[in-house]
């Protein structure tokens, strides 16, 4: 199933009811999303209300259990917060942070 697909599913999910978004953030091969990466995904939720979809909040979330590839770790309660703070910043929506540490 394309990108594409997916989001255009969840588009019209979100015009029918407003939704939720949960994302789970990681570090690969040591590091943290990089900027640009960020920038991104606020680019996509900022597509997804201008084509008149409606967030309810956005959650983000990290590793809580060891994965199966050893190249995938958590991110820090901090890493996650900063990109909480960034998403809040663009989207003007409500953001829950998750952390099991």
């Amino acid at each position: 199933i394309s990108l594409e697909r997916i989001l255009g599913n969840i588009l019209d999910a979100a015009r029918i009811r407003p939704i939720v978004i949960q994302t789970l953030w990681l570090r690969i091969h040591g590091a943290a999303p990089p900027d640009p990466e960020i920038a991104a995904y606020c680019d996509r939720l900022d597509r997804l209300k201008a084509s008149g979809g409606r967030i309810k909040k956005i959650q983000l979330h990290t590793i809580a259990r060891n994965p199966a590839e050893p190249c995938a770790a958590p991110l820090s309660r901090e890493e996650l917060e900063r990109i909480a703070a960034i998403v809040g910043r663009r989207l003007s929506a409500r953001i829950e942070v998750f952390h099991s540490g």
